[in-house]
C-alpha cells in the first residue's frame, strides 16, 4: 500500500487550540479549559423576568428576538433551557457564546431590555449574568 511521509506539522494545534502561542512540547496545557472542537466560549444566564409560554418559542416570539439580539453582539454556539424547567414554566436560559470576551453580561442585558415588549412578552426586566453550563 502506498503512503506519504509527513514532513511537517504535529497535533499540537489540535489539542491546544485556545493558546495564543504554541511551542513543541506544549501540546497539552494544564489548568486551562481547552475545546478542540472550536473556540473558547463565554457563558451567560438570562432570566426573562417571568415564565415564557410555548408561543414565545415560536417564530416571532421573544426567544427568537433575544437570540437575534445576542447574535448582533456575539455568536451563539449553543443554548439551553434550564434543566429543572418544563416548557410551561420556562423562566431562564443559558447561552454559550464566542469569541470569549466579545461581550459582557451588562451589554447583553442592556440590549435585551431595549427590546421592550415582544409578542406580548415584556423583556424590560430581564437580567443577564455570567455563568457556567451545568451550574
Amino acid at each position: 500500500m502506498a503512503g506519504f511521509s509527513r514532513v511537517s506539522g504535529d497535533a499540537g494545534a489540535v489539542f491546544n487550540a485556545d493558546v495564543g502561542s504554541f511551542t513543541n512540547g506544549s501540546a497539552v496545557g494544564t489548568g486551562v479549559t481547552v475545546n478542540p472542537h472550536g473556540p473558547r466560549l463565554d457563558y451567560f444566564a438570562i432570566d426573562f423576568g417571568a415564565n415564557i409560554t410555548n408561543a414565545q418559542f415560536q417564530s416571532g416570539g421573544c426567544v427568537e428576538a433575544v437570540n437575534r439580539t445576542i447574535q448582533q453582539l456575539t455568536t451563539i454556539a449553543t443554548y439551553e433551557v434550564a434543566a429543572d424547567q418544563t416548557i410551561s414554566t420556562v423562566r431562564s436560559s443559558k447561552y454559550a457564546v464566542y469569541p470569549a470576551g466579545g461581550t459582557t453580561a451588562a451589554d447583553l442585558q442592556t440590549a435585551i431590555r431595549a427590546l421592550g415588549t415582544v409578542n406580548g412578552f415584556d423583556l424590560s426586566t430581564a437580567t443577564v449574568a455570567s455563568t457556567t453550563f451545568g451550574a
